[in-house]
């Protein structure tokens, strides 16, 4: 029989946006609060999903920008 292939990356950030699930809530909040000029720290063990989450924030952060200037525009 077949082992089940593990749908857990391991050592490197997961790339693919499709693939990265229930962070758009806390990478949200955390731009708001980038936002308002305050620092965040963002630590944790080895593979847990700190660079996949940055890189989920950067496409918030971006997302959010591009709104914004098309509703001054």
């Amino acid at each position: 029989m077949p082992s089940a292939l593990n749908p857990f990356v391991w050592g490197r950030p997961v790339d693919d946006p499709s693939k990265i699930v229930g962070m758009e809530t806390f990478a949200n909040q955390v731009s708001l609060i980038l936002k308002g000029q305050a620092n965040v720290a963002l630590f944790g063990p080895r593979d847990t999903g700190k660079t996949t989450f940055i890189n989920q924030l950067a496409l918030e952060l971006a997302r959010t920008e591009t709104t914004r200037r098309r509703s001054t525009s």
